[in-house]
């Protein structure tokens, strides 16, 4: 299973075992194209920041301890193109079920295995993922159809802590007391404390902290569920002066996870009440366009292929290009009347 190559990249019992093992004889059997990375295209290459890793050669094996370090680094160099591969087009593929694109049901489906499915196995997670690189094939432009949809970055710190020497802790703390009494948690003298927050996928978060009594040490992390990467450090500074001045962070994260907040209290010998609140919206997406694009869909109310699909998103393109241009004749301007309503712009008759 995949989670087993991401263990034995810091060591395992394993490597005592290679020399008693014959490596040459167990991958005779197997298919050197389940080793060949997935093709990509340039459509696909400009949309993934990570270099495309390379194939695994597994018939030139000059010593087993060589060739399982290499192995299990390229499998690992494999996972992290995936993680953030599937990172932006999951939103993709499940927008193309909700308009009934051929087999983008089962895809999404099984990408959200390769999230959550621990027993998946790395030839099944390859498999899959060829079958996602099929059905964008056909898509011209899906840097800018990622940038609508606002999951080109997986992860992005906008803020990674602020003191507000304009916010005063006392107003903060009363605000906090009087509408989010369960925001809070005590930290024990000497001590040390970890509080966990949930948060959910393709988010914009804003975090914000307090104390009653005193500074502390404060470290901010994000973790996400099921992740192969390490924590995100958001925030992390000694003696912060929270009992005087509100902390402020922000962040934006395309996967579920955990916001940990860590107060170190061990050099004071007084408890310490910390106060939070957490502000999380989903990311924004472009009205203009799903407005525009569902003009064009309408008369579609069953199953699509792919490539008509990539064709009638060519046509919405090529509109929204047109109007931003200044070629669209005011008859057609003024059937937009419907999609620009209640949005601050007014197509008079």
């Amino acid at each position: 299973k995949c989670s087993l190559y991401r263990d034995l990249l810091t060591g395992s019992i394993i490597r005592c075992f290679l020399p008693l093992i014959d490596l040459q004889k167990i991958f005779s059997s197997v298919d050197p194209q389940q080793y060949r990375f997935p093709l990509i295209n340039a459509n696909i290459d400009v949309v993934v920041a990570l270099p495309k890793p390379k194939d695994i050669d597994i018939i030139n094996i000059e010593s087993n301890e060589k060739f399982f370090s290499r192995f299990i680094q390229q499998i690992n160099e494999w996972f992290d193109w995936f993680d953030q591969f599937i990172d932006i087009f999951q939103y993709i593929i499940d927008w193309l079920k909700n308009h009934n694109v051929n087999h983008s049901n089962q895809l999404l489906i099984d990408l959200l295995n390769i999230r959550y499915d621990s027993k998946m196995t790395f030839i099944e997670m390859k498999i899959i993922i060829e079958r996602i690189l099929k059905i964008l094939e056909p898509f011209k432009d899906l840097r800018r159809l990622c940038h609508l949809f606002n999951c080109l970055i997986s992860f992005q710190i906008l803020n990674s802590g602020t003191l507000n020497t304009q916010d005063n802790t006392i107003k903060y703390l009363t605000d906090l007391k009087r509408f989010q009494p369960n925001n809070t948690f005590t930290v024990e003298s000497e001590s040390t404390y970890e509080h966990i927050i949930s948060i959910t996928d393709h988010q914009q978060v804003q975090w914000s902290l307090a104390s009653e009594n005193h500074s502390c040490d404060i470290t901010v992390e994000y973790r996400v569920y099921r992740g192969n990467t390490k924590n995100e450090i958001l925030y992390k500074q000694e003696n912060v002066p929270i009992h005087k001045n509100v902390l402020y962070g922000q962040f934006e994260s395309q996967r579920n996870g955990q916001l940990i907040i860590t107060i170190d209290n061990k050099n004071n010998h007084l408890s310490q009440t910390i106060w939070y609140r957490i502000k999380s919206n989903s990311l924004s997406t472009c009205y203009l366009f799903h407005g525009i694009f569902n003009m064009y869909y309408h008369k579609y109310n069953q199953q699509i292929s792919e490539y008509d699909f990539s064709q009638l998103l060519d046509q919405v393109f090529d509109f929204i290009d047109k109007l931003l241009n200044g070629n669209l004749n005011l008859q057609t301007i003024a059937e937009l009347r419907t999609i620009f309503y209640d949005k601050n712009i007014n197509i008079r008759e």
